[in-house]
């Protein structure tokens, strides 16, 4: 199957080519003449030849998809190509007839293949008046449950279509869950300049109506249908042959795209409640630590999703209660919590976002003594909350700075350069979200806080910490794919973040013995 751009040359012999191939299905829009998209299940180049058709033809194996699917965790620019020049809050579109009807767009092709192979569908986006669009920047969420629970890739073609790529291990009956969050880029805009100014002194919690009367988080399922059936049948692949093909075509480590030190590969599916990696175990050598010096301390530095990892799946866990000498955490919204989590979030200041005191004050904790151990880990996540408070553009050079400290050098008595934070970091993205279960679908105060921004800023600190040379565990997979999900807007049980926990062991326990 591929996904084909048809340019004809005569509206006769196309048809004529329809007539000879009963394996092709056209998509067709009957305006100022033949447009439409040509899906093929093999190669019919001869046929083609005949008929004087052009087609142009993608492949789509396992690997191609495979790396299809690891490089959109990380490409930030193609995420964001077909809205880059739209996503700043004065470049809202008003006219709402514009906006993408959930009701009227449709399914126009399936490939549903024998598990172990790669399925998809492509969505044609049409407006309330059934007109196709033309460019992309819809926010198409789709979720995959039945045998097992996936998490689907959906990938923006600019041209009104959105190819949805999910890898369905099990056999068995499937529901396909897809639904129309936001239209033209609405799920990529950025906050206004003073939006953080207006909100408390952590940026958050802006007062209602401060964007004006909010209708563009749509929440519109596909066809009106709550879900989509279909069936996978069953397969020769067994998990072994993909993960013999995975690592004989060198695919662990974002496809070669990136140098990408990702602690495990991070997709998968939960089968009766249970995670089941596509790559089991850990992608890279086990760490050595000498601990004749020490332990060192886990230190969970981030917001209440890394301390709930903190407080409900590693404390107890023989990484803190014999790998390190303690484990241990802070809590940040923008800022560090000073006080309690009611007066942070009632304290005022009129101030704009400062970047210096958030990573004066991760200095200070990479620094601190106890915590600046050459076998210390730090467990990092800079999330939500810049999600909702940040345009993407601070948030990008928050994430460089970040880096910056984490690489900061100073010289040694001896005159040597050396690293000032001694010990090693891991970077956690940011776990999916249902902000379906907000209490208010149109809240000032959640309006940034997208599925399409929580990808967009995954991708780019992805990348960013790729770059460096950092550690990383992808969270997003997993918890997308999380059959309970969130149990309100963005905090998911402990289950779901319980399988990391075996990686991280194998990774950086039980310590050496010297």
């Amino acid at each position: 199957m591929a996904i084909n751009i048809l340019r004809y040359r005569s509206r006769f012999l196309f048809l004529v080519f329809l007539c000879l191939t009963s394996s092709v299905i056209l998509l067709v829009t009957w305006e100022n003449g033949l447009t439409g998209i040509l899906l093929l299940r093999t190669s019919f180049s001869s046929l083609a030849e005949n008929a004087e058709v052009e087609i142009q033809l993608e492949s789509s194996s396992f690997v191609t998809d495979w790396c299809r699917v690891r490089k959109a965790r990380l490409d930030w620019k193609e995420l964001l190509k077909p809205c880059s020049k739209y996503i700043q809050w004065s470049s809202k579109v008003k006219d709402t007839s514009l906006r993408t009807n959930a009701t009227t767009s449709t399914i126009v092709f399936w490939e549903l293949n024998p598990s172990g192979r790669f399925s998809r569908f492509v969505i044609q986006s049409r407006t309330k008046a059934k007109i196709p669009q033309k460019s992309g920047g819809d926010s198409w969420l789709v979720r995959i449950k039945g045998e097992a629970y996936i998490s689907a890739t959906v990938i923006d073609h600019d041209n009104g279509t959105y190819e949805v790529l999910f890898l369905p291990m099990e056999p068995g009956d499937y529901q396909a869950q897809i639904r129309l969050d936001y239209s033209l880029c609405d799920g990529y805009r950025d906050p206004p300049p003073d939006w953080f100014i207006i909100g408390n002194s952590q940026g958050k919690h802006q007062p209602e109506g401060t964007l004006g009367t909010l209708d563009d988080y749509l929440l519109e399922p596909l066809g009106r249908k709550p879900l989509h059936e279909f069936s996978i049948k069953s397969g020769n692949a067994t998990l072994k042959n993909v993960i013999k093909n995975v690592r004989s075509n060198k695919l662990v480590s974002g496809c070669g795209s990136l140098s990408c030190r990702f602690l495990w590969d991070g997709y998968g599916r939960w089968l009766r409640r249970t995670w089941m990696p596509l790559v089991p175990g850990s992608l890279q050598q086990p760490r050595y630590r000498d601990t004749s010096k020490g332990k060192g301390i886990m230190w969970f530095y981030g917001d209440s999703l890394n301390y709930n990892r903190y407080r409900y799946n590693f404390n107890d866990s023989e990484l803190c209660k014999d790998s390190f000498d303690q484990c241990s955490f802070n809590i940040n919204f923008i800022y560090h919590i000073k006080y309690r989590i009611e007066l942070d979030t009632t304290e005022t200041d009129e101030l704009d976002f400062n970047v210096t005191r958030v990573l004066d004050h991760f200095r200070s904790v990479l620094l601190h003594p106890r915590v600046n151990h050459v076998n210390s880990v730090i467990v990092l996540n800079m999330g939500l909350h810049y999600v909702m408070g940040l345009t993407f553009e601070r948030y990008q050079d928050l994430i460089q700075r970040t880096i910056g400290v984490i690489k900061e050098n100073e010289r040694s008595p001896h005159g040597k350069l050396e690293r000032r934070f001694k010990g090693h970091v891991i970077w956690l993205t940011t776990t999916a979200i249902n902000k379906e279960n907000a209490k208010e679908l149109q809240a000032t105060k959640w309006r940034f806080c997208t599925y399409q921004r929580v990808i967009l800023f995954n991708a780019y600190a992805t990348s960013a910490m790729c770059e460096a040379g950092i550690d990383i565990v992808d969270m997003y997979p997993i918890t997308d794919s999380y059959p309970d999900g969130t149990y309100d807007v963005v905090h998911y049980r402990p289950p779901a973040s319980q399988p990391i926990v075996s990686v991280f062991q194998g990774y950086l326990g039980p310590p050496l013995q010297t």
